[in-house]
This record gives C-alpha cells, structure tokens and sequence, in this order.
C-alpha cells in the first residue's frame, strides 16, 4: 500500500508501517485532547486573564497541529493529499509558537519576552502565509524554520532557568532534545516505520512541553 502521499514529504509506507503511523496519531489525538481540557479546566487558576489566554492559545495550537497531521497522514486520496500536507505543515509553525505563548506571558518578565514573542508569531505567520496562500512547496525549508524557531528559546533561556522550577527547565529541554532527534528518523526515509517513529518523537516531545506548562504555569 502507498502513502496518503507520494511527494518529497514523505516515502511511500506499507500497511503495517501506515497502520502503525496512524496508531501513533490515534494516541497523540487523545493525550492531546485529555491534556488541553485539564490545562483549560484549571485555567481559573492562573494568576492572570493574560496567562490563561496564552494557555488557550497554546491548547488551539497543540490540537491543530495533531489533528491536521492526522488528517494527512490518515489520508489514502492523492486527489486531496496536498491540501493536507499544507495544513499539515501550516499547523506546525502555530504549534511552535503556541507553545511559546504561555512560556513568555508568564516566565519571563522583562520586554524581552514580547520581543521573542512577536518574532516567533512573525515568522509563524510567514510559515502560515507560505503554505497556505503562496502553497510554496518546500519541506525541507520549513524543518529548517522550525528548528530555528524552537530553538530560538535559547534567546531567554537564563531568565526562563532562572523563574521556572528544576522539573519544568528539565521537561522543557526534553521536549526540544526530542523534537530535535526526531528529525533524524524523519529524514532517513529508508528506515522501516520511520514515520511513526518520528511522530512518536514529537508526541512525547508534545507531552514534556505540556508537563512543563502545567508545572510552571497552571500549577506555579
């Protein structure tokens, strides 16, 4: 069986590899869900109106990005694989920058914060823009983006060692470690199951983010 998708994203997959893939985005689509309900379900606990709309915001990006890469993935039409992919990877630039949102509304209070924070959303929307109304057609370009913008963190990682505590520092840099490392498996397309080896990667890299957002934000 081919993949939903037959372009330079990604190889052709065999059933088991695509049932597999699917299994994988099954579980991410439910902890996803459990997760940005208990984070909203707690939101009256944070300590401001500014925080918990950085909490809705980062759950409205979590869920786009698992849901439209589910629709991708799932997809065995070609005739409607590529609007896919582009939401696909549209979702991906909001998610980052979602999962920023809560981080610099609440972690770093210095006018660096909104400094790196317009930045991320800047080139978010460019990404957003490229896919979906220019439909630029380069993977490759948007993997770059998006290391370079999950790692623009670095920029406020002091201040953010600094305010959060040693659990959510340790979960927060565990999610970009395997976020990172999951491209890897990305891009060695020839491995068996590579797909849902990478996207178990950014499942778990989802997961540490989220344990550092309910630590350090909702909990704090």
């Amino acid at each position: 069986m081919s993949a939903p998708c037959k372009g330079e994203w990604y190889p052709q997959l065999h059933r088991r590899e695509w049932l597999a893939d699917l299994i994988v985005h099954g579980i991410g689509l439910v902890l996803g869900a459990v997760g940005c309900a208990l984070l909203l379900a707690n939101v009256s606990s944070v300590e401001s109106p500014r925080i918990a709309v950085g909490l809705a915001i980062y759950s409205v990006g979590l869920m786009s990005m698992l849901f439209c890469s589910t629709l991708y993935n799932a997809n065995r039409n070609p005739a409607i694989a590529h609007l896919f992919q582009r939401l696909d990877l549209a979702a991906i630039f909001v998610m980052i920058a979602g999962s920023y949102t809560p981080f610099m509304l609440s972690s770093v209070h210095e006018p660096i914060a909104w400094v790196v924070l317009a930045a991320v959303w800047a080139v978010a929307f460019l990404g957003v823009a490229l896919n979906l109304i220019a439909r630029w057609n380069a993977p490759r370009v948007y993997i770059g983006l998006y290391l370079l913008l999950g790692w623009a963190v670095v920029v406020v990682l002091d201040r953010l060692v600094r305010e959060m505590s040693p659990e959510g520092v340790f979960f927060l840099a565990a999610g970009g470690v395997l976020y990172t490392v999951g491209v890897a498996f990305h891009v060695f397309k020839r491995l068996p199951f590579n797909s849902a080896i990478w996207h178990g990667f950014v499942v778990a890299g989802s997961a540490c983010h989220f344990s550092a957002i309910f630590i350090d934000v909702v909990s704090a």
